[in-house]
């Protein structure tokens, strides 16, 4: 019948395209490839995960160093107090300390300035 004759026909065509895929995947450049796709792929999520852990970490550090550089300034502030205080006679400036502002978000930068504090306002030296 018709039918019959074009699903013979459609498939010689498929069995005519597969002989040609294959021997076209018989080439050098293919060879090993799915050995050599999953060589690449591993690699790859190795180096995505090697990736996420360094942010954290690098995160984590920058916590941590802000919150370093928190302390020692409180630090340094408190013993320029107290010296202030050992040393200066006058009534006008209770005591001084250094005060740093972020330069800008996200940035390990900062701008120091000295001030005087008196009651509480807060004047810049």
């Amino acid at each position: 019948s018709l039918q019959y004759n074009r699903c013979e026909g459609t498939i010689s065509v498929y069995q005519s395209n597969i002989s040609k895929h294959k021997l076209e995947l018989k080439q050098t450049q293919y060879k090993d490839i799915e050995k050599r796709y999953f060589n690449q792929l591993l690699q790859l999520k190795t180096t995505e995960m090697a990736n996420k852990d360094l942010e954290r970490y690098y995160a984590a550090l920058d916590k941590a160093l802000m919150r370093f550089h928190t302390m020692k300034m409180e630090e340094i502030n408190k013993i320029i107090k107290e010296l202030w205080q050992h040393t200066y006679r006058g009534q006008d400036i209770d005591c001084i300390s250094i005060s740093s502002d972020s330069e800008g978000a996200g940035t390990r930068s900062y701008s120091y300035r000295v001030v005087m504090q008196n009651g509480g306002a807060e004047l810049e030296m």
